[in-house]
């Protein structure tokens, strides 16, 4: 439980530390455990998203977990396709 409530601040600060993103970026990663931590409430229609592309690749994770008993980060960088 310790990931949904020290993550998110985590992430944003090392996102606006290294990439120097805008501060609707910030709350947006900010508050992409919502609604696992109610500290940090999605404030805009890019953290929502954010929130829900999170989830997504959660269940999909798990199920991958699940498929394979050696599952690992190797198998996650390999199977992801941005959809830029």
């Amino acid at each position: 439980m310790w990931l949904a409530f020290h993550h998110p601040e985590f992430a944003a600060e090392n996102a606006k530390v290294i990439f120097n993103v805008t501060d609707r970026v910030y709350n947006a990663i900010k508050s992409h455990m919502f609604p696992f931590n109610f500290r940090f409430v999605p404030s805009s229609l890019t953290a929502v998203i954010l929130g829900i592309a999170d989830k997504a690749c959660c269940i999909k994770e798990k199920r991958n977990c699940k498929k394979s008993k050696t599952y690992s980060v190797k198998v996650a960088i390999k199977d992801f396709k941005p959809g830029f």
